[in-house]
């Protein structure tokens, strides 16, 4: 009965191609997790990425001291990066430091990234003109300009963002998120097994 496609000429349909593509995504989600999921030090960033007659946004944490991406989310593009960052959070382990820009400054993000025993390190936004920070605010900002020389690490992981991107888009041409999302998990256990 296994050799019927080979005999009649009769292949799978693309429903069930699409969704063992989407069972090995998870699956990859699953191994990326295992290898790398504990963080030491690593970089949070976001960057944008065109599929097929749309864009998507690629949401990612890479280790600077494993050189390799720990977590990926693909979402729409108006998804903001905090948004992007929760997600991200529930696949990672400390204790760890995160290092990200001024777009993911916020109490909430601190508070959910040390439930998680990480330490979210980001560049405080500017105060609203004529107006003065709040006092968690003002700790967090000051937290900030202790760890200066920490957070000038913070370029070092665009590479890595930089990579996934280049490699995630001369591939395939996106027009589901999931389709894209595997994509990108596939292609990140690849670069941490490639070494």
């Amino acid at each position: 009965m296994a050799l019927a496609p080979y005999i009649v000429d009769i292949g799978p349909s693309k429903a069930t191609v699409y969704r063992a593509w989407l069972k090995l995504a998870e699956w990859a989600e699953h191994a990326l997790v295992e290898l790398y999921a504990s963080v030491d030090l690593a970089v949070v960033d976001s960057t944008g990425l065109r599929g097929w007659r749309r864009s998507f946004k690629l949401h990612m944490v890479y280790s600077l001291e494993r050189d390799r991406v720990l977590a990926v989310e693909v979402t729409e593009p108006s998804v903001s990066d905090a948004k992007g960052l929760r997600k991200l959070l529930r696949r990672l382990r400390g204790p760890g430091i995160l290092v990200a820009d001024a777009a993911y400054f916020g109490n909430n993000l601190f508070e959910a990234s040390i439930e998680r025993n990480l330490f979210l390190l980001a560049k405080p936004r500017s105060p609203p003109r004529g107006g003065r920070r709040r006092s968690r605010a003002r700790k967090l900002a000051m937290l900030y300009e202790i760890c200066r020389d920490l957070y000038r690490r913070r370029r070092e992981g665009e590479r890595g963002c930089f990579l996934l991107k280049y490699a995630a888009r001369w591939r395939v041409l996106y027009n589901r998120i999931e389709s894209c999302r595997a994509r990108v998990l596939y292609l990140a256990l690849a670069m941490a097994v490639a070494g």
